[in-house]
């Protein structure tokens, strides 16, 4: 993935983006049958907030695309918390996979 950013937006929330290029699990998303979007980052960033850090629930919309995930909140902190979750998770093969396994086995189903 490409650097996260974080801005202010027109509306007054923050938005917080990267366009999905490269990551150290792009192949541990394939091999599971995933096509690593901005679509699927959005599953990603919808089961952190579930089960890491609740407390961002209801605090985050998501507007993904194919080429990259975007989010927006007015609230820069929760946009920061999912920015480090992410880049841990994209660049940790091992908790992609868990990530991954985690999906599978509650009926999640990612929209990629």
């Amino acid at each position: 993935m490409q650097a996260l950013t974080i801005h202010s937006s027109t509306d007054g929330k923050w938005a917080l983006g990267f366009e999905v290029i490269e990551a150290d699990t792009i192949p541990i998303i394939r091999e599971a049958k995933h096509n690593p979007s901005g679509y699927f980052w959005r599953g990603v960033a919808e089961i952190l907030v579930q089960g890491e850090v609740p407390s961002l629930e209801g605090n985050i919309q998501y507007d993904p695309d194919g080429q990259g995930f975007y989010a927006y909140s007015p609230d820069r902190a929760a946009l920061t918390t999912l920015a480090n979750h992410l880049t841990r998770l994209a660049s940790q093969p091992k908790a992609m996979t868990e990530l991954i396994l985690l999906a599978k086995n509650t009926g999640y189903v990612f929209n990629d």
